[in-house]
């Protein structure tokens, strides 16, 4: 699923009873009710709905048992995007495997079909936050234009806001973070100190009621958390990463019971975080230099490799380190951790490469290019949850330009 050309794209998404069969045929995942009872497990795993939440379920593992169809060529069906509005997050799916797609100022909820079947928005407010699925509620955390945050409720029925709830005394950035719901609390990142770093990142940590939006209590960290995504062993605690690579375990109380890796004081060194896995351990992405943009002659921070982009395990239940590897281009991404088919090894994934830049002229973009080698890289690394070991690599060609498809294209107003 994804945005082609300012045009959202629903693709047919074929189920197999396992991976290994992903290329037998079977009815679309967005055309009958035959996957609500063939994925049922799937669906139990995050709370009644197939995919809640950024990057999946409370482990944010972005792990599934389904498998794609393979033919890509057409979609099922297609919404053209009038507005011109930016999308910023995967689409979230029900129980009804109805789709919940969020843009900067509004959520529309989309049937199996293609209809629209409500839109909600506030005027004046922003979104730059991933909403979530909880039950027969979306959870939206929206921003005003001081980027005070306000969480909405609405019901899924009809996209009617059941209660709000306004934060005063914090404010939220302006990338793109995820929420988390767990045990009736939801949790996301908020920004607490005066260092509005590139109108981004997050400090601290706002537990809340699922059920009322209620403040329960805030951590302050001593990192910057870039696109904070935490992630939830099930046993009532949180566990999330810095940009730099400072990893967190707090009790739904708000304790602090374990801190690791390292200590860079609020910097911001690269947009990648962390995901848990289903054996025990968490992994962390980060780099330690500081960010830095591309300029003609030096390449920057944002298309060059470093000797610190690494990825790391830990152990969840005492911080301690169980391996520790250097990445060969820039970590960028919060990995990803599942089985690479039916039987096969536990592997974390991760995709690395250099960071798209904001448009610019052919002649601008040309000369930083050269800089960098003539284009931009991308690679996808598969690696042994248990011992990080490389299971296979996969290299895209060099992107010829300095920013993405579709970036110099109109956009709203609001972007």
């Amino acid at each position: 699923i994804g945005v082609l050309g300012g045009v959202w794209c629903v693709l047919a998404v074929g189920h197999a009873e396992t991976l290994g069969h992903a290329g037998v045929a079977e009815p679309p995942l967005l055309r009958g009710a035959r996957l609500a009872a063939a994925g049922a497990s799937q669906a139990a795993l995050s709370g009644g709905h197939y995919w809640p939440q950024k990057a999946g379920g409370p482990s944010s593992s972005g792990a599934v048992t389904f498998a794609a169809a393979r033919n890509l060529s057409a979609p099922a069906w297609t919404w053209p995007n009038d507005l011109l509005e930016q999308v910023r997050f995967s689409p979230l799916i029900d129980s009804g495997m109805n789709l919940y797609v969020a843009t900067t100022t509004r959520v529309r909820k989309f049937d199996t079909a293609g209809d629209v079947l409500w839109t909600f928005e506030q005027m004046g407010l922003a979104l730059t936050c991933s909403p979530v699925l909880d039950g027969e509620r979306l959870l939206v955390l929206m921003q005003d234009q001081m980027s005070v945050p306000t969480l909405f409720s609405l019901a899924l029925s009809d996209g009617t806001a059941e209660w709000s709830t306004r934060y005063p005394d914090c404010t939220v950035g302006k990338d793109a973070d995820g929420m988390l719901v767990d045990n009736g609390t939801v949790f996301f990142g908020v920004l607490q100190t005066q260092m509005m770093l590139m109108d981004g990142g997050a400090d601290s940590i706002v537990a809340a009621s699922a059920s009322s939006g209620e403040k329960l209590w805030d951590y302050q960290a001593d990192a910057l958390f870039w696109n904070f995504s935490p992630s939830a062993p099930g046993d009532g605690t949180l566990i999330f990463s810095s940009s730099c690579g400072a990893v967190f375990r707090l009790s739904y109380a708000g304790e602090l019971l374990w801190r690791a890796g390292w200590h860079h004081n609020h910097s911001m060194c690269t947009t990648a975080g962390g995901t848990l896995g289903p054996n025990g351990l968490f992994y962390a992405e980060y780099r330690e230099e500081i960010n830095s943009f591309p300029e003609v002659g030096s390449a920057g921070g944002l298309w060059r490799g470093s000797p610190t982009d690494t990825l790391a395990a830990y152990r969840v239940s005492d911080g301690a380190l169980v391996w520790r590897r250097h990445m060969p281009y820039r970590t960028q991404n919060n990995p990803a951790v599942g089985r690479l088919g039916p039987g096969g090894p536990l592997a974390v994934v991760s995709a690395l490469g250099d960071n798209p830049f904001m448009p610019m002229s052919d002649a601008e973009s040309a000369a930083l290019l050269e800089s960098s080698g003539g284009g931009l890289r991308t690679m996808v690394v598969a690696m042994d949850a248990e011992t990080g070991e490389t299971l296979w690599t996969w290299e895209d060609e060099r992107w010829n330009s300095s920013y993405g498809a579709g970036e110099a294209d109109p956009h709203a107003p609001t972007e």
